[in-house]
């Protein structure tokens, strides 16, 4: 779990496995969105929150927005 900095932020940097074909999409959306490798990671991980919200697996805490739908490149 990643530590909230006494700012509000966090420090998410991390590593982690990720296959060959796995980066090679990556480079491809980024490329044809124009979006940078953390944007992408930011719309992965919003569409993942808003997929086990929806699924009800957890909610948010009310100070917290919750997602009604998945990011995409154009929003």
């Amino acid at each position: 779990m990643y530590q909230q900095r006494s700012n509000g932020g966090f420090c998410a940097r991390a590593s982690f496995p990720i296959t060959a074909l796995q980066v090679q999409g990556l480079n491809v959306i980024c490329e044809k969105t124009g979006l940078s490798f953390a944007a992408v990671c930011s719309c992965a991980v919003n569409k993942v929150i808003a997929d086990y919200v929806q699924q009800g697996c957890f909610v948010y805490p009310e100070q917290t927005p919750i997602l009604s739908q998945h990011e995409t490149p154009s929003d």
